[in-house]
C-alpha cells in the first residue's frame, strides 16, 4: 500500500517523489515523462492534479490510449493514486504516492535550524579591566587626538598640496618701445601684454613675429591700420634673424 504526500511538507516531498520516480529502473521513459507533467500540476492545497487526459496526451505527443497505459504503469509501481470522477466533463484526480517501505528524504530538524551567530567576547587583561579612575599612566588609554605615527601623518602633508599664492606676472615688454607705445594706446595694456609682448621684433624685415597665429590675427584686427601705415608686418613662426643665425 502506498501513502500520499505529506501536506505539511508537500513541496519537498513532491520533488523527492519525482526524483524517486526518475531513478526507478523498472519504469519506462514515457511513464517518467507523465510523472514529470503531473509534478507541475500537483496542487499543494488539495494534494492532487486534475488535468484532462486529452490535454495530457496532446502535451506529451501520445494517444489517449497510450496515456492510460502509462498512467496504469505508474499506478502499478505505487507512484500514483487515481481517483476516477464520474460525470460528464469531470476529469480524474491524480495523487502522487510513495510505495510502502520507501522513505523520502527529509532534512533533519538540526539541519533546518539556523545556527545562532557566535558572539565574540573580548578578553580583557588584568591591566585593562581596572576602572578608569584606578588606571596608572601605563594602563591609561592613549589619547586618540595625539596618537603617535610611525610615518608622517597624511594630515600634515596636506599643506604641501595647497596651491601656492599667485605671483604677479612680470611681462617682458616688446623689444621696440616705440611700436609698443603706439599699440598700447590703441588696444590697451591687457591685449598688448597678451599679443605683442610675447612676440619677437625682426628689425631687418620690420616684422612682428608672434608664437601663435591667433596672436598675429588679433594684432592685425586691433592695430592693423597703424602697423600698415608704418610698414610693419605681422606674422608667426621663426624670424629672419633666427634663420640667419641657424
Amino acid at each position: 500500500m502506498s501513502r500520499r504526500l505529506d501536506p505539511d511538507n508537500f513541496t519537498a516531498e513532491k520533488l523527492a517523489w519525482h526524483q524517486l520516480v526518475s531513478a526507478t529502473p523498472g519504469l519506462s521513459l514515457p511513464a517518467k515523462a507523465v510523472a514529470g507533467l503531473i509534478l507541475h500540476d500537483l496542487n499543494p492545497l488539495q494534494g492532487g492534479a486534475w488535468r484532462g487526459q486529452d490535454s495530457m496526451s496532446e502535451l506529451l505527443g501520445v494517444s489517449e490510449r497510450q496515456l492510460r497505459r502509462l498512467l496504469s504503469e505508474l499506478q502499478a509501481a505505487g507512484f500514483l493514486d487515481i481517483e476516477i470522477q464520474k460525470g460528464r466533463g469531470r476529469t480524474n484526480r491524480y495523487f502522487a504516492t510513495v510505495p510502502t517501505g520507501i522513505e523520502l528524504f527529509r532534512p533533519k530538524a538540526s539541519e533546518c535550524t539556523e545556527k545562532a551567530p557566535e558572539t565574540r567576547t573580548e578578553k580583557r587583561t588584568s591591566a585593562s579591566s581596572y576602572p578608569a579612575k584606578n588606571r596608572t599612566p601605563m594602563t591609561k588609554k592613549p589619547d586618540m587626538d595625539g596618537r603617535q605615527y610611525l610615518y608622517k601623518p597624511i594630515k600634515d602633508s596636506r599643506a604641501s598640496l595647497r596651491p601656492s599664492p599667485k605671483l604677479t606676472p612680470v611681462a617682458a615688454c616688446f623689444p621696440n618701445p616705440d611700436i609698443r607705445r603706439e599699440v598700447l594706446a590703441l588696444i590697451g595694456p591687457e591685449k598688448t601684454a597678451s599679443y605683442l609682448d610675447s612676440a619677437i621684433w625682426d628689425s631687418v624685415s620690420r616684422m612682428i613675429i608672434t608664437p601663435h597665429a591667433y596672436g598675429a590675427d588679433r594684432l592685425r584686427e586691433f592695430a592693423g591700420r597703424y602697423l600698415a601705415r608704418e610698414n610693419i608686418g605681422v606674422s608667426f613662426g621663426i624670424s629672419e634673424q633666427s634663420r640667419q643665425v641657424a
